[in-house]
């Protein structure tokens, strides 16, 4: 039944193959001679700099002539990615500043805005579980998780977008991560927050100003989605970086390099993809 099953859906798939050709011709001539791809970024700001894909994508984006704000907790680790950047030619200045708070990020961020005029914010700060997760309270933990996953990320794009509004200019990119497409049953706490991170995005605050965002989303298979959101976003999935040291992805058989993941990034917002998807082969 199952092999006949099969052999019914071929001329299905064959027709939907055949009448959506002509929907991805249109689409591909249409970005080719009518999309208007944004400028390159010159005044870029990263929270979650200090290690892992964001600063992997930090120092790629680093040249003579940008200027990268970088945000993190950890200083040493800070200045030693600005120490990188300087070497590749760019300006660089570090601001030692916890994500979740509100108040500090809005004065740093609307600061450097207005006076170096952003023309990209990357919102990167994320946690999966903390190390000592078994010993805390399930109320704190979670706390904790959507205090770092969302509200981060909230206090990152906030600040920005009234002002790219009004410049009608300026990208905003989102990390999310494969887990938030969909219940992750293993990690339900990381993988609601990046469902949500995901929702925040495309709402219709985000996607009725000129601001753009991103998502990438890794699979075993390249297929891009776009929406029709000017937020972008990056739904990420197992990447060689610290954070795999307390997540349960450290054992898969298919981690993604961090360069070729922020490579990604930086090409997927130079086409202006609402949705970026890394291929897991």
């Amino acid at each position: 039944m199952e092999t006949l099953s099969s052999i019914l859906s071929i001329p299905i798939r064959i027709i939907s193959t055949v009448l959506s050709l002509p929907i991805i011709l249109f689409g591909s001539l249409y970005d080719l001679f009518f999309k208007k791809l944004p400028d390159e970024p010159h005044t870029i700001l990263v929270t979650g700099a200090s290690s892992g894909i964001c600063r992997e994508v930090a120092i790629q984006y680093a040249k003579p002539g940008v200027t990268l704000f970088l945000v993190a907790r950890n200083v040493e680790r800070l200045n030693a990615t600005a120490e990188i950047i300087r070497a590749k030619g760019a300006t660089v200045f570090v601001a030692s500043i916890d994500a979740t708070d509100e108040e500090k990020m809005r004065k740093y961020i609307q600061e450097q805005d207005a006076k170096y005029k952003l023309d990209l914010v990357i919102a990167g700060v994320g946690i999966v579980t903390p190390a000592n997760a078994c010993s805390m309270k399930l109320s704190d933990l979670f706390d904790l998780i959507i205090n770092t996953n969302i509200n981060s990320c909230k206090n990152a794009v906030l600040p920005v977008i009234d002002s790219f509004r009004e410049r009608r200019h300026g990208q905003i990119c989102i990390l999310s991560s494969v887990a938030g497409l969909g219940m992750n049953f293993i990690s339900p706490m990381y993988s609601s927050t990046k469902m949500a991170n995901f929702a925040f995005g495309e709402a219709k605050v985000m996607s009725s100003s000129s601001v753009h965002a991103l998502s990438i989303r890794c699979f075993r298979e390249s297929r891009l989605s776009w929406y029709t959101s000017n937020i972008k976003y990056e739904s990420l999935g197992y990447t060689d970086t610290p954070i795999l040291d307390t997540n349960t992805g450290k054992n898969a058989s298919y981690i993604l390099k961090v360069e070729d993941v922020a490579a990604t990034i930086i090409d997927g917002l130079k086409h202006d993809y609402s949705v970026i998807e890394c291929n897991m082969v």
